[in-house]
């Protein structure tokens, strides 16, 4: 999936929440999110990443240990062909699940993302 071009039905569609800064209660600048607009939406592929632990633990917090095996916790990778705009700490709201924008490493055809769960 990394070197071809991915399949239409496994691509995904992302709403993306930009990083703005605001002010808290007390007057301090701190980062704040408008989740409630999205600032457009990134269409790539999205999955755990396979071979480690994404959080470290085993449990509610990181892998859940099932029949068919682990499903992956809170750290997800994704792979984004087209142009969009993302920098780090961008959110990205992939169903009903916030994941932020912790890396992206760029390739010469795609960006590899790694996001972190929020909610």
């Amino acid at each position: 999936m990394k070197f071809r071009e991915t399949p239409y039905l496994w691509q995904q569609t992302a709403l993306r929440y930009r990083r703005r800064t605001g002010r808290d209660a007390l007057g301090n600048e701190t980062a704040v999110y408008d989740m409630a607009h999205s600032d457009g939406t990134v269409v790539g592929s999205f999955q755990f990443p396979q071979g480690w632990n994404p959080s470290g633990k085993v449990g509610s917090s990181g892998v859940q240990v099932g029949l068919d095996g682990e499903q992956g916790g809170g750290v997800l990778e994704g792979f984004v062909r087209s142009e969009v705009e993302l920098a780090l700490f961008d959110r990205l709201k992939l169903g009903e699940e916030v994941w932020e924008v912790r890396a992206i490493h760029p390739w010469p055809q795609h960006r590899r993302l790694l996001l972190h769960r929020i909610q």
